[in-house]
Protein backbone atom coordinates (compact mmCIF):
# COMPACT_ATOMS: atom_id res chain seq x y z
CA UNK A 1 0.00 0.00 0.00
CA UNK A 2 1.34 3.62 -1.03
CA UNK A 3 1.93 5.48 2.05
CA UNK A 4 1.29 9.88 2.10
CA UNK A 5 3.95 11.26 2.62
CA UNK A 6 4.57 15.24 1.94
CA UNK A 7 7.50 17.14 2.83
CA UNK A 8 6.69 20.38 4.93
CA UNK A 9 10.09 22.35 3.24
CA UNK A 10 9.77 25.98 2.42
CA UNK A 11 8.29 25.17 -1.04
CA UNK A 12 5.07 23.66 0.44
CA UNK A 13 3.80 27.51 0.22
CA UNK A 14 5.30 27.41 -3.70
CA UNK A 15 3.79 24.10 -4.66
CA UNK A 16 2.21 25.88 -7.25
CA UNK A 17 4.49 27.41 -8.87
CA UNK A 18 6.30 25.72 -12.28
CA UNK A 19 9.54 24.60 -10.62
CA UNK A 20 7.79 22.02 -8.27
CA UNK A 21 5.92 18.88 -8.99
CA UNK A 22 4.35 16.21 -6.54
CA UNK A 23 4.44 12.38 -7.24
CA UNK A 24 5.07 9.19 -6.16
CA UNK A 25 8.42 7.79 -5.66
CA UNK A 26 9.70 4.25 -4.96
CA UNK A 27 12.14 3.99 -1.99
CA UNK A 28 13.98 1.07 -1.35
CA UNK A 29 14.10 1.93 2.17
CA UNK A 30 10.70 3.73 2.98
CA UNK A 31 8.63 1.82 -0.22
CA UNK A 32 6.18 4.42 -2.08
CA UNK A 33 6.01 7.41 -1.03
CA UNK A 34 4.02 10.81 -2.27
CA UNK A 35 6.76 13.58 -2.34
CA UNK A 36 7.22 17.38 -3.28
CA UNK A 37 10.27 18.70 -4.94
CA UNK A 38 12.10 20.61 -7.86
CA UNK A 39 10.71 19.17 -11.62
CA UNK A 40 12.38 15.93 -12.64
CA UNK A 41 14.57 15.78 -9.22
CA UNK A 42 11.51 14.61 -6.42
CA UNK A 43 13.47 12.77 -3.72
CA UNK A 44 11.94 10.30 -0.90
CA UNK A 45 10.19 13.19 1.54
CA UNK A 46 11.63 10.50 4.55
CA UNK A 47 15.34 10.54 3.22
CA UNK A 48 15.33 14.09 2.24
CA UNK A 49 14.25 14.84 5.95
CA UNK A 50 16.61 11.85 7.55
CA UNK A 51 19.27 13.55 5.61
CA UNK A 52 18.56 17.00 6.32
CA UNK A 53 18.67 16.00 10.11
CA UNK A 54 21.54 14.53 9.73
CA UNK A 55 23.38 17.51 8.41
CA UNK A 56 21.78 19.54 11.68
CA UNK A 57 23.30 17.01 14.42
CA UNK A 58 26.74 17.35 12.33
CA UNK A 59 26.52 21.21 11.86
CA UNK A 60 25.58 20.99 16.31
CA UNK A 61 28.59 18.68 16.58
CA UNK A 62 31.07 20.43 15.51
CA UNK A 63 29.89 24.09 17.22
CA UNK A 64 29.91 22.00 20.47
CA UNK A 65 33.22 21.02 19.62
CA UNK A 66 34.41 24.39 18.53
CA UNK A 67 33.10 25.19 22.12
CA UNK A 68 34.75 22.49 23.78
CA UNK A 69 38.16 23.62 21.97
CA UNK A 70 37.98 27.37 22.88
CA UNK A 71 37.34 26.99 26.60
CA UNK A 72 40.26 24.22 26.52
CA UNK A 73 42.16 27.39 24.63
CA UNK A 74 41.02 30.08 27.66
CA UNK A 75 41.80 27.27 30.11
CA UNK A 76 45.41 26.99 28.98
CA UNK A 77 45.70 30.45 28.74
CA UNK A 78 44.33 31.34 32.06
CA UNK A 79 46.72 28.49 33.56
CA UNK A 80 49.63 30.00 31.27
CA UNK A 81 49.19 33.34 32.94
CA UNK A 82 48.41 32.16 36.43
CA UNK A 83 52.21 31.14 36.58
CA UNK A 84 50.94 28.07 38.76
CA UNK A 85 54.25 25.87 38.26
CA UNK A 86 54.10 22.96 35.85
CA UNK A 87 54.24 20.50 38.96
CA UNK A 88 51.50 22.53 41.13
CA UNK A 89 48.99 22.40 38.34
CA UNK A 90 49.06 18.39 38.30
CA UNK A 91 47.94 18.96 41.89
CA UNK A 92 44.16 18.69 42.20
CA UNK A 93 41.76 17.55 45.00
CA UNK A 94 41.49 14.44 44.10
CA UNK A 95 45.24 13.41 44.20
CA UNK A 96 45.66 15.33 47.96
CA UNK A 97 45.48 11.88 50.13
CA UNK A 98 44.18 13.16 53.60
CA UNK A 99 45.18 10.68 56.07
CA UNK A 100 44.98 12.57 59.68
CA UNK A 101 41.57 14.17 60.70
CA UNK A 102 43.35 17.84 60.72
CA UNK A 103 44.44 17.05 56.85
CA UNK A 104 40.63 15.55 55.80
CA UNK A 105 39.73 18.84 57.72
CA UNK A 106 41.74 21.15 56.33
CA UNK A 107 40.60 19.71 52.78
CA UNK A 108 37.20 19.87 53.21
CA UNK A 109 37.51 23.39 54.56
CA UNK A 110 39.58 24.55 50.85
CA UNK A 111 36.99 22.60 48.57
CA UNK A 112 34.51 24.54 50.16
CA UNK A 113 36.23 27.69 49.58
CA UNK A 114 36.72 26.63 46.39
CA UNK A 115 33.23 25.02 45.39
CA UNK A 116 32.00 28.44 46.92
CA UNK A 117 34.53 31.04 44.69
CA UNK A 118 32.05 32.89 43.16
CA UNK A 119 30.29 34.02 46.46
CA UNK A 120 34.12 34.58 48.67
CA UNK A 121 34.80 36.88 45.36
CA UNK A 122 31.99 39.11 46.03
CA UNK A 123 32.40 39.17 49.84
CA UNK A 124 36.29 39.20 49.14
CA UNK A 125 36.93 36.55 51.73
CA UNK A 126 40.27 35.47 52.13
CA UNK A 127 42.32 32.67 53.29
CA UNK A 128 45.48 32.14 55.77
CA UNK A 129 46.75 28.41 55.09
CA UNK A 130 49.49 28.31 58.16
CA UNK A 131 51.88 25.34 59.32
CA UNK A 132 55.03 23.44 59.02
CA UNK A 133 56.92 22.81 56.10
CA UNK A 134 55.43 20.29 53.50
CA UNK A 135 52.41 20.05 55.11
CA UNK A 136 50.37 20.49 51.74
CA UNK A 137 49.40 24.08 52.33
CA UNK A 138 50.33 24.88 48.67
CA UNK A 139 49.41 21.39 47.23
CA UNK A 140 45.49 22.62 48.37
CA UNK A 141 45.91 26.34 47.31
CA UNK A 142 46.68 25.54 43.48
CA UNK A 143 44.15 23.04 43.38
CA UNK A 144 41.67 25.88 44.54
CA UNK A 145 43.79 27.92 41.59
CA UNK A 146 42.86 25.10 38.83
CA UNK A 147 39.76 25.10 40.50
CA UNK A 148 38.04 28.03 39.50
CA UNK A 149 40.02 28.71 36.49
CA UNK A 150 38.86 24.97 34.86
CA UNK A 151 35.33 25.44 36.29
CA UNK A 152 34.39 28.99 37.06
CA UNK A 153 36.13 30.50 34.13
CA UNK A 154 38.43 33.02 37.17
CA UNK A 155 41.63 34.19 36.81
CA UNK A 156 44.33 33.05 39.52
CA UNK A 157 48.20 34.03 39.78
CA UNK A 158 50.55 32.43 42.34
CA UNK A 159 54.02 34.36 42.87
CA UNK A 160 55.72 33.71 46.47
CA UNK A 161 56.85 36.78 48.42
CA UNK A 162 60.29 37.29 47.22
CA UNK A 163 59.41 37.18 43.58
CA UNK A 164 56.24 40.00 44.30
CA UNK A 165 58.94 41.97 46.31
CA UNK A 166 61.13 41.98 43.10
CA UNK A 167 58.58 42.33 41.06
CA UNK A 168 58.02 45.85 42.85
CA UNK A 169 61.51 46.74 43.63
CA UNK A 170 62.48 46.39 39.97
CA UNK A 171 60.22 49.75 39.44
CA UNK A 172 62.80 51.71 41.34
CA UNK A 173 65.43 51.42 38.07
CA UNK A 174 65.29 54.28 36.48
CA UNK A 175 64.95 52.29 33.38
CA UNK A 176 61.70 50.34 34.39
CA UNK A 177 58.90 51.54 32.54
CA UNK A 178 56.55 50.53 35.41
CA UNK A 179 55.63 52.95 38.31
CA UNK A 180 56.03 51.22 41.39
CA UNK A 181 51.66 51.65 41.64
CA UNK A 182 50.90 50.33 38.46
CA UNK A 183 53.43 47.18 39.59
CA UNK A 184 51.18 47.00 43.47
CA UNK A 185 47.83 47.38 40.95
CA UNK A 186 48.96 44.34 38.83
CA UNK A 187 48.05 42.17 41.44
CA UNK A 188 44.32 43.56 41.14
CA UNK A 189 44.16 41.66 38.20
CA UNK A 190 43.47 37.87 39.03
CA UNK A 191 40.36 37.13 40.62
CA UNK A 192 42.45 34.92 43.45
CA UNK A 193 46.37 35.80 44.44
CA UNK A 194 48.15 32.92 45.66
CA UNK A 195 51.36 34.33 47.90
CA UNK A 196 53.22 31.71 49.01
CA UNK A 197 56.47 31.62 50.93
CA UNK A 198 54.98 34.61 53.01
CA UNK A 199 57.54 35.37 55.82
CA UNK A 200 60.93 33.38 53.78
CA UNK A 201 63.77 36.49 54.13
CA UNK A 202 61.26 39.35 54.77
CA UNK A 203 62.22 40.63 56.80
CA UNK A 204 62.92 44.60 56.70
CA UNK A 205 60.48 47.27 57.50
CA UNK A 206 60.59 48.38 53.44
CA UNK A 207 59.61 44.63 52.74
CA UNK A 208 56.39 44.49 55.15
CA UNK A 209 55.71 47.82 53.72
CA UNK A 210 55.56 46.37 49.67
CA UNK A 211 53.64 43.22 50.71
CA UNK A 212 51.17 45.06 53.00
CA UNK A 213 50.70 47.65 50.24
CA UNK A 214 49.80 44.61 47.82
CA UNK A 215 47.21 42.84 49.95
CA UNK A 216 45.81 46.16 51.04
CA UNK A 217 45.18 47.02 47.61
CA UNK A 218 43.34 43.40 47.42
CA UNK A 219 41.31 44.11 51.05
CA UNK A 220 40.12 47.27 49.20
CA UNK A 221 38.94 46.25 46.52
CA UNK A 222 37.24 43.17 47.97
CA UNK A 223 39.96 40.15 45.65
CA UNK A 224 40.21 37.26 47.33
CA UNK A 225 44.30 36.03 48.91
CA UNK A 226 45.44 32.60 49.82
CA UNK A 227 48.38 33.71 52.02
CA UNK A 228 50.84 30.51 52.78
CA UNK A 229 53.10 30.56 55.17
CA UNK A 230 55.29 28.27 57.61
CA UNK A 231 54.48 30.73 60.22
CA UNK A 232 51.96 29.87 62.77
CA UNK A 233 49.24 32.94 63.15
CA UNK A 234 50.37 33.86 66.01
CA UNK A 235 54.01 34.43 64.40
CA UNK A 236 51.71 36.23 61.56
CA UNK A 237 50.58 38.68 63.50
CA UNK A 238 53.65 39.61 64.80
CA UNK A 239 55.80 39.45 62.12
CA UNK A 240 53.64 41.71 60.42
CA UNK A 241 50.19 42.66 62.27
CA UNK A 242 48.66 44.98 59.46
CA UNK A 243 48.56 42.24 56.84
CA UNK A 244 47.67 39.99 59.55
CA UNK A 245 44.12 41.92 60.53
CA UNK A 246 43.42 42.62 56.81
CA UNK A 247 43.26 38.73 55.51
CA UNK A 248 41.22 37.38 59.10
CA UNK A 249 38.70 40.51 58.03
CA UNK A 250 36.04 38.46 56.78
CA UNK A 251 38.48 35.53 56.31
CA UNK A 252 39.73 32.21 57.49
CA UNK A 253 42.70 31.04 59.06
CA UNK A 254 43.88 27.32 58.75
CA UNK A 255 45.90 25.36 60.98
CA UNK A 256 48.33 23.02 59.22
CA UNK A 257 50.43 20.95 61.75
CA UNK A 258 51.64 17.22 62.58
CA UNK A 259 53.74 15.08 60.26
CA UNK A 260 55.02 16.40 56.62
CA UNK A 261 52.71 15.66 53.73
CA UNK A 262 55.54 14.63 51.91
CA UNK A 263 56.85 11.88 53.85
CA UNK A 264 53.75 10.69 54.56
CA UNK A 265 52.70 10.77 50.91
CA UNK A 266 55.42 9.24 49.51
CA UNK A 267 56.01 6.46 52.25
CA UNK A 268 52.43 5.26 51.34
Amino acid sequence: MMKIMINKGDFMNNFNNDMFEQKVVKCDKHGDILSIGFKGKVKCSNCVAEAEAIEKKRKEDLQEQDKKDHLAKMIRIRLDASKIPPRFQQHSFDNYIATTEEQKKNKALIINYAINFESNLKNGSSVILCGGVGTGKTHLACSVGTYIIKNLGKKALFISAIDALTKIKETYSKKSETTEIEAINSFLDADLLILDEFGVQVGSETEKLILFRILNRRYEYMKPTILITNFTYQEIKKFEERIYDRLKDNGTIINFNGKSYRKITKSK
